[in-house]
């Protein structure tokens, strides 16, 4: 007999028991019997979601505006031109010195003057827009950008 070769009666005379049970024919062989049923596992991806995620944010009243296709992240509820003032009205509060609070009204002026409510405004991002009807840079600059921030925090919540 060749060193490295043996057979599984070689096998029992060398190792007479395994831990788990003792080798012969039928433990070497590929199918075994078991109680359990076998198990299949088949990898799948989930399917892609072609609708936007619902929003955890709580449900705003029943007046609520749904926006357009082209901004599916801004949600403003209410009368368009009311959300406006009432975004200009939260931007005041956050300022101290009167004609800080003045240009913000300038700008709530400027947008409404040009029949544009914050949807449009946050769709064009441009502050330039309010810079060149005299509203000062930093102003028109936060009045332009702080829209989504104040509508999925304050305008929901406060109905």
């Amino acid at each position: 007999m060749r060193p490295n070769s043996f057979s599984i009666q070689d096998a029992d005379s060398i190792y007479p028991f395994e831990p788990l049970g003792r080798w012969d024919e039928s433990s070497t062989s590929r199918h075994t019997e078991s109680t359990y049923p076998p198990i299949n596992i088949t990898n799948v991806l989930p399917a892609q979601n072609t609708q936007p995620a619902i929003s955890s944010t709580p449900t705003c009243s029943e007046n609520t505006i749904v926006p357009s296709a082209n901004s599916p992240g801004l949600h403003i509820t209410g009368l368009l031109d009311v959300a406006v003032k009432e975004y200009s009205d939260w931007q005041q509060s956050r300022f101290a010195d009167e004609a800080l609070k003045a240009e913000v009204r300038k700008a709530c002026d400027a947008a409404l003057d040009d029949g544009l409510d914050l949807e449009q405004i946050d769709d064009l991002k441009d502050p330039e827009y309010f810079k060149k009807r005299g509203v000062k840079w930093g102003i028109a600059r936060r009045f332009v950008k702080d829209i989504k921030y104040w509508a999925d925090n304050y305008k929901c919540n406060a109905e």
